[in-house]
């Protein structure tokens, strides 16, 4: 009766799975279990980006920060990307490794696939650019003749955000899922 059972159990989870996300499968922490990835897209674009992704993306230079929102970056989401990938992921392999992995506890977590669009990026850098441009200045010696004294001032070698650089690495964190 417990074989029975048991393949039973099996047979109704295979059927259930074999075209959709498994139990437990989250993308980004929206659950899509059971979900085929043409719904799985659909409920994904239910959520603003700012929800899925983050509320704000925050930019460093010289020593400050500069906090946008995604959009005002030009990133979005690649929803048939993200869902593919993460569809073939819960389906490698046979059945049977797939149904073993989430009975060992297995998380099925995926993240979001990102993209930027340039256009909107690099307005946004080059205005952060001259935000933060100093022009630079020689060292300069001054007799101070109350004190008998020279006071000298440093030399400033001013700072430039390099766009097309930033523009890079923005692109490859990214890619690489990084979300700070």
């Amino acid at each position: 009766v417990f074989s029975l059972v048991a393949i039973c159990l099996v047979a109704y989870d295979y059927w259930q799975t074999r075209d959709s996300f498994p139990p437990g499968a989250t993308i980004a922490g929206v659950g899509v279990s059971f979900l085929s990835p043409e719904e799985a897209i659909y409920k994904l674009k239910q959520y603003p980006l700012t929800q899925l992704y983050s509320s704000l993306v925050t930019l460093e230079a010289d020593s400050q920060s500069y906090d946008f929102a995604p959009n005002q970056l030009g990133i979005s989401i690649l929803y048939v990307e993200t869902v593919e990938q993460f569809y073939s992921q819960c389906h490698q392999g046979n059945y049977f490794q797939q149904l073993w992995a989430r009975l060992n506890d297995k998380k099925l977590a995926a993240p979001l696939s990102l993209v930027v669009d340039e256009a909107i990026l690099r307005p946004v850098l080059q205005g952060l650019a001259e935000a933060v441009k100093l022009d630079s200045k020689n060292a300069t010696i001054s007799y101070e003749e109350k004190t008998g004294g020279y006071n000298i001032k440093g030399e400033n070698l001013g700072r430039q955000l390099n766009v097309n650089r930033s523009i890079v690495r923005i692109k490859l964190r990214l890619s690489n899922g990084d979300n700070n």
